[in-house]
């Protein structure tokens, strides 16, 4: 099971204890502006929060598995779902929670065809630019960031959202839901 723990925390360097290093299959930090993400794969639960309570000032505990299944799109895909998903990226931008959106975005991409398909995409790779961020990836943010906008660009949908992009890499990033709409 997947797990992402969101931890207050105004330190310098993120130190993970060595029990904590030895409990987990694979984690993965990423660092916002608030704290950090702890993402763990755990066979686990009750005692995997339970460690993490123990040593961090835990915010919350996200299921990026539950969030993918709750937003996988069946059949058709309508203006309607659209704004819905969309919404939930932003609501999840705004809290700085990329890996999520990126989560959210995918389920658009694998439902669309032709050039909506890349301008998702490129959408998505506005969400992995800041992960990579948050992962102090730096040279691989900017990379992927240029990446996006391109796709953006080149997929002719919503020319108008690439003004509302910083020219130069910034982050973090939120963009409203609105402004990610694809034009009809």
């Amino acid at each position: 099971m997947r797990l992402i723990f969101h931890i207050l925390y105004q330190g310098g360097e993120i130190n993970i204890p060595k029990e904590i290093k030895n409990k987990f299959r694979k984690i993965i930090i990423r660092r916002n502006t608030s704290g950090f993400e702890l993402d763990i794969h755990t066979d686990k639960l009750a005692e995997s929060i339970e460690s993490v309570k123990s040593l961090y000032d835990l915010q919350m505990i996200s299921f990026p598995d539950s969030i993918e299944r709750s937003f996988e799109i069946h059949g058709i895909l309508n203006k309607d779902k659209i704004v819905e998903l969309l919404k939930f990226s932003e609501s999840l931008t705004l809290q700085e929670r990329y890996w999520e959106s990126h989560i959210i975005l995918e389920n658009l991409w694998k439902s669309s065809e032709g050039i909506r398909r890349s301008y998702f995409q490129g959408l998505i790779l506005i969400s992995a630019s800041m992960v990579q961020y948050q992962m102090g990836n730096f040279s691989k943010s900017l990379e992927i960031y240029g990446r996006s906008c391109q796709l953006i660009r080149s997929s002719g949908i919503n020319r108008d959202l690439l003004s509302k992009f910083p020219k130069n890499f910034s982050y973090p990033i939120s963009l409203n839901y609105e402004s990610m709409l694809p034009d009809e």
